[in-house]
Parts: C-alpha cells; sequence; structure tokens
C-alpha cells in the first residue's frame, strides 16, 4: 500500500535549488576551463589561435612539462614513512607506557597499510594532478 507524501514543500524551494545550482555551475565552468588551460600548457599545445602562435618557438618541449616532472621527482618520497606520538592527557608513568606501546603498534600497522596498497606507487598521478590544476582528490580504502 503506497502512502501520499503529506508534507508541503516550501514554495520556491525548487527554483531556489535551480538558482544555486546554476550558481555553482558557472563557478564550475571557469574551473574547468582554467583546468583545460592547464594541461594544454602541461602537454604543449598551442591553439592556431592564440597570440603565442605567432611568435612561440617550436623546437622545445613545453618548460612547464620540465617544471611539473622536476617537482614531482623531489616531492615523492620511494618509501613514506610517518611518526605517530601519542598525546597522553595523563602524567601516569604506566599510562604514557601503554600510549608509547599503542603509538608504536599503530606505526607498524600503517607501514603495513602503505606497503600492502602500494601507496608509493599511486602516489605520483595525484601529485601530477595536484601540480597541474591545482587540485587533487585521493582517498586510501584500506
Amino acid at each position: 500500500m503506497l502512502v501520499a507524501d503529506t508534507r508541503r514543500k516550501p514554495p520556491g524551494a525548487l527554483e531556489k535549488v535551480l538558482e544555486d545550482f546554476e550558481k555553482a555551475q558557472k563557478h564550475h565552468d571557469v574551473f574547468r576551463q582554467k583546468v583545460k588551460n592547464r594541461y594544454d600548457a602541461y602537454r604543449g599545445i598551442l591553439h592556431a589561435r592564440s597570440d603565442a602562435a605567432q611568435w612561440q618557438s617550436q623546437l622545445h618541449p613545453p618548460y612547464i612539462l620540465q617544471v611539473v616532472e622536476t617537482t614531482i621527482a623531489n616531492i615523492i618520497d620511494a618509501n613514506p614513512k610517518m611518526k605517530v606520538r601519542p598525546r597522553p592527557k595523563t602524567l601516569d608513568p604506566n599510562t604514557l607506557e601503554e600510549h608509547l606501546a599503542g603509538a608504536k603498534t599503530l606505526e607498524r600497522l600503517l607501514f603495513y597499510e602503505l606497503d600492502v596498497d602500494n601507496f608509493a606507487e599511486k602516489q605520483r598521478p595525484y601529485i601530477m594532478q595536484g601540480l597541474i590544476t591545482g587540485l587533487s582528490v585521493g582517498k586510501c580504502y584500506w
């Protein structure tokens, strides 16, 4: 048996949602165009209609590619490590020792998860995208 929804929507709710969506769409379009321009610069794509096409030499690789690749090589760590430190809230020495032991265990667990996930191999695309576009999103599924 279907029950009708008796709740009333506020007047103009749909119009408000559509208006907010259009505002967000304008910002998204601007961001998308900037990303496209940045990737074109990275790949060395020169559009014939641009002013640079009249004077830019075609005899060298794109400069931004060299900058991004050099920066990636300096940022990436082949063996990413982290130091886990407890923040004990008591001064009891026994509790402090438990916190330190837990931190060491968590540190070993994180190293294991990074290794199993092949995180060192996955970080390059995220870093590259971040350097080119200014934004990169990644998620670990541990």
